[in-house]
């Protein structure tokens, strides 16, 4: 639970800076007719796949140091690395985009764009 929190929390605050970055591009869009909720998803994307690959990155982690240790001790579970990394890309796309989500909630809200 402590490692799910981290990691909304990180990608939360990614995104926070890239809204404080881009606060220009943000300006042109409203300019050429963008809607907030257009602005919004874009930043709900970017979360949602460093999520994605924050999940990939920890699924390939995963499995090599499950092959490593079954290299030495045999065959050592049942289960297969292949669902547990499937499930952590998914895990960590619905953590990013939470993240995110919050994060442009609470930015966007005390900006003036709407």
């Amino acid at each position: 639970g402590l490692l799910c929190l981290s990691c909304a929390f990180a990608v939360g605050n990614t995104i926070k800076l890239m809204v404080f970055t881009q606060r220009d591009v943000i300006e042109l869009m409203h300019l050429v007719g963008a809607t907030g909720g257009f602005i919004r998803l874009t930043f709900l994307v970017e979360g949602a796949l460093l999520g994605c690959f924050g999940g990939l990155l920890a699924g390939i982690v995963l499995f090599l140091g499950f092959e490593w240790w079954k290299f030495f001790l045999g065959e050592l579970a049942p289960m297969s690395t292949i669902y547990l990394g499937l499930s952590l890309i998914g895990v960590g796309s619905i953590l990013g985009l939470l993240g995110s989500w919050t994060s442009i909630c609470r930015v966007m809200n005390l900006a003036a764009w709407r």
